[in-house]
């Protein structure tokens, strides 16, 4: 993604109920309902007569679903998105709102809370006005562990305390 905004899943999850055709429609996926099948749509497919959409379940069903890691057995209008175009879940998020007119739901000026990507690199550089290093240690030590944060493991790998994700300071005593 190139930080050209951000869209909270929980609300392009329930914006997209409903408008799972004009999105099929939008990326260029001809189904026009009924129970019988087209030519898969994925480029790395393309089998014949495979692919259908089955709009009460809202799941997209092919011979090849299944066959690339970790994938269950049908498709989400996402991971039909996601196959389709080849892109990432947060640019799949930005395009289900273009495509269903709720532009309104990305948040410009970054990919999450305060602008902060929400990539490896970007969270393990956090700005030092959102940094406190002593959250992993207070979280390892908030576990059933129940000890002193003193006494918690170090964690071997880099380790950042960012007070702008969410969540990460839930059930940690400061």
């Amino acid at each position: 993604m190139t930080g050209a905004g951000y869209v909270r899943t929980d609300q392009i999850k329930e914006a997209v109920v409903g408008h799972e055709l004009d999105v099929l429609n939008a990326i260029g996926i001809g189904w026009h309902g009924g129970r019988g099948h087209i030519d898969c749509p994925y480029l790395d497919h393309g089998g014949k007569d495979d692919w259908r959409w089955d709009t009460g379940k809202a799941r997209a069903f092919c011979t090849c679903i299944g066959q690339r890691p970790d994938e269950g057995g049908s498709h989400s209008i996402f991971d039909v998105v996601l196959v389709r175009e080849g892109v990432d879940f947060e640019a799949a998020k930005i395009r289900f709102a273009e495509i269903i007119g709720r532009a309104h739901l990305i948040e410009e000026g970054g990919s999450g809370p305060r602008g902060q990507m929400q990539d490896a690199v970007c969270l393990l550089s956090a700005p030092v006005e959102d940094r406190d290093d002593t959250l992993p240690l207070k979280y390892l030590a908030a576990l059933p562990l129940g000890i002193d944060p003193a006494a918690a493991p170090t964690p071997r790998m880099c380790a950042v305390g960012s007070k702008g994700v969410a969540g990460s300071n839930e059930g940690v005593e400061a």
